[in-house]
Formats: C-alpha cells, structure tokens, sequence
C-alpha cells in the first residue's frame, strides 16, 4: 500500500469538486426563493447538483487524471435494498421539513 500523497490529484479532484459547487451555491443564493411557485423546485435541483459534483470529480480524477481502475477503490455495491430504502426515507424526510 503506497501512503505516499498526490498533491497534484489532490488539487485536481478540490478544483473539480469545488469550483462547480460553489458556482451552484451562488446560483441558489440569487434564486428568490418562493414556497409556492416554480423557484423552490430549482431550488431543489440546484441543491442536489450540488451534491454530485464530489462523486463526479472523484470519478475524473480516478478514470482520467490517475488512470486507475475502480477495481481496487473498495466500491462494492449490495442488495439494492437498502438503497432503496435510504432514497425512500430521505425523501420522507424532506417531504415533512419543507
């Protein structure tokens, strides 16, 4: 196991990562946000934009930047059950606290 760190990779994937998301955290800060209206579904989509682009620029920096397989990343995926049952409940919750 190498322990040695990439800083160039590092700053790769904070550059990917951030650099979109705060972009996105402008764009909801301008939204006049309205309950009832139209603004509060892209709200919402622009919130949860934002939490991909982590993921995303993990995937570049692993597939493009590294050239590493996703083999040995340690990613196993199970029953889809449970993935299910999160999606279900996050949702509950966010359906009681809007």
């Amino acid at each position: 196991m190498n322990n040695k760190i990439d800083l160039k990779n590092v700053a790769w994937f904070l550059t990917l990562a951030f650099v979109p998301t705060v972009a996105v955290s402008m764009i909801i800060r301008s939204i006049q946000v309205n309950l009832a209206g139209k603004t509060m579904v892209y709200y919402n989509l622009f919130l949860l934009a934002g939490m991909f682009f982590p993921g995303v620029s993990a995937f570049i920096v692993r597939k493009f930047i590294t050239k590493e397989s996703f083999e040995d990343s340690g990613l196993r995926f199970g029953s889809w059950k449970p993935y299910l049952q999160v999606a279900l409940f996050i949702s509950l919750i966010r359906i009681i606290t809007v």
